[in-house]
């Protein structure tokens, strides 16, 4: 595996084309423009888009969705 990741063979999939998405580009714009605004917990954010504070922090910070 590690030879077909060296060698650009293993094309990972981003943001809405993967299949085991649960949010849409646009639901990613918005979550960070209402982090922006308020600050708000990231797990009460996560319940209003039904998924974790993890999937927010994430978000967030930059580790999922930094193609956006």
């Amino acid at each position: 595996q590690y030879d077909a990741i060296k060698n650009d063979r293993i094309h990972h999939l981003k943001g809405e084309q993967g299949h085991c998405h649960k949010l849409t580009e646009k639901q990613v714009k918005k979550i960070r423009k209402i982090y922006l605004k308020t600050k708000i917990n990231f797990r009460i954010l996560g319940k209003q888009f039904n998924v974790t504070g993890g999937a927010i922090q994430a978000i967030i910070s930059g580790r999922n969705w930094k193609h956006i």
